[in-house]
């Protein structure tokens, strides 16, 4: 199981660094929208793809998206000493979402995906939101729950069919899975529904991996 979290992210990595230099990824939280932008710094951390769409509509956002890195050990314990404190606003106000993605993004980078999952959960709750289920998926694919990854990135999918991020993650993970034709028909999708050069050009390059 962790092999494969280890070749998903790997490769997430490899795309993003040849496709944009950087890797902003999934859950996390230096992220300020979308997409898994996916990154974050402390609210701000590495879990998604570029730029992932993480964040809400007003929310600082966090990516859970495609390479997902393995909570780091200082930074993994400045997020748990955050916990508490997120927990108790969230407990003050459950429909603050931008405190239930700080949250969320703390129990990720500290490895307690479950407790992820269920506050992705809670915000969705409160607002159905596209790059919520992205990130949702981030985890359960980090939880090796993939039939739930995969119906989460479609969901985002079908939400904002505009937004490049889910159709990486959603291939990466079929391409991981010894499921390249699906793989490539959701790089297809992408291509015919997001009108951007750029995102055209990550598409184009996730596949290229994946068949290598």
């Amino acid at each position: 199981m962790l092999g494969a979290h280890n070749r998903v992210t790997t490769l997430t990595l490899v795309l993003l660094l040849a496709v944009f230099g950087a890797v902003l990824v999934g859950c996390s939280g230096d992220e300020t929208t979308e997409d898994t932008g996916t990154t974050e710094e402390l609210t701000t951390d590495s879990t998604d793809v570029v730029t992932d769409d993480t964040a809400t509509e007003g929310t600082t956002t966090e990516d859970t998206s495609v390479g997902v890195m393995p909570p780091a050990g200082d930074q993994s314990d400045q997020y748990e000493e955050q916990i508490p404190d997120l927990q108790a606003q969230v407990d003050d106000n459950p429909e603050d979402l931008e405190t239930l993605q700080q949250l969320a993004i703390a129990y990720y980078q500290t490895g307690e995906y479950e407790q992820a999952v269920e506050t992705y959960q809670q915000m969705l709750e409160v607002e159905d939101n596209a790059e919520v289920h992205n990130n949702l998926a981030n985890v359960y694919r980090d939880m090796n729950e993939i039939d739930q990854a995969i119906e989460e990135y479609r969901t985002a999918i079908d939400l904002d069919p505009s937004s490049v991020i889910p159709y990486v993650n959603l291939a990466v993970v079929y391409g991981f899975n010894s499921q390249p034709d699906e793989a490539a028909a959701v790089i297809q999708d992408g291509l015919d529904a997001i009108d951007d050069e750029q995102a055209q050009a990550m598409l184009e390059q996730t596949l290229q991996q994946i068949q290598q």
